[in-house]
């Protein structure tokens, strides 16, 4: 079953084979006026947060204007580059640090982080083009419920060990 703002039609020499290609962006759909909004939305709020924002695009993009997994996470990252970079640009790159005369981004570990987050993208990547839709958004929903409970894991840590010095 297609989306009904995707447009299937015959492959020519097919044996009653579609492609499916996504619709104009005109005329505007009413889920599609939501989706803007909670694009907006959801990543503003994530860019205060200090998260891009690029994991909700994902979801948002199949819901609301019906984007296969696999286009949706190419313009997820797109749109994290996008917010990356805008934030970078106007708010981080000339903002100091409060206790040291240096800018407030720690190059450090940027420099530790940035060969992870390659190795990450090759392998995404390669599975994005072996799995299939189906497949890639159970994969994507494991990792995304795995990696929400070591977060919440080291929040409740957190605060546990802040509520211990603090009494």
């Amino acid at each position: 079953m297609h989306a009904p703002n995707n447009l299937c039609i015959e492959v020519e020499g097919g044996e009653g084979e579609k492609q499916c290609l996504h619709k104009p962006l005109t005329p505007i759909l009413p889920s599609e006026y939501f989706g803007y909004f909670a694009i907006a939305t959801v990543i503003g709020i994530a860019n205060i947060g200090g998260i891009a924002g690029g994991v909700i695009f994902v979801p948002i993009c199949t819901v609301l204007f019906y984007f296969p997994t696999k286009e949706a996470i190419p313009l997820s990252t797109f749109s994290l580059f996008c917010t990356t970079l805008v934030r970078f640009v106007f708010f981080s790159s000339n903002s100091k640090n409060p206790e040291k005369d240096t800018t407030i981004i720690d190059y450090s570990v940027v420099q530790i982080m940035f060969p992870t987050v390659l190795i990450g993208s090759y392998i995404g990547v390669g599975l994005n083009i072996i799995l299939s839709d189906v497949a890639m958004s159970a994969f994507m929903f494991i990792l995304l419920c795995y990696l929400s409970y070591r977060s919440f894991k080291k929040v409740f840590n957190m605060v546990k060990a802040e509520n211990k010095e603090k009494a």
